[in-house]
């Protein structure tokens, strides 16, 4: 148990940032890839911020 705490307390703030930055880009370049992978009739239409936030 105490080794899961000190392996925990090794992860600062900068690691954390970067994670959530790497998760954010990956995020991005997935979503950029299931796009890519969508018929054109389909690309978009439900997935704008537009329709999203109008919505």
């Amino acid at each position: 148990m105490e080794s899961l705490l000190v392996q925990y307390n090794i992860l600062d703030r900068s690691n954390e940032e970067m994670l959530a930055y790497a998760l954010a880009f990956l995020c991005k370049r997935w979503q950029a890839i299931l796009a890519s992978y969508l018929p054109s009739s389909l690309n978009g239409s439900p997935f704008k911020p537009q329709e999203v936030t109008s919505a």
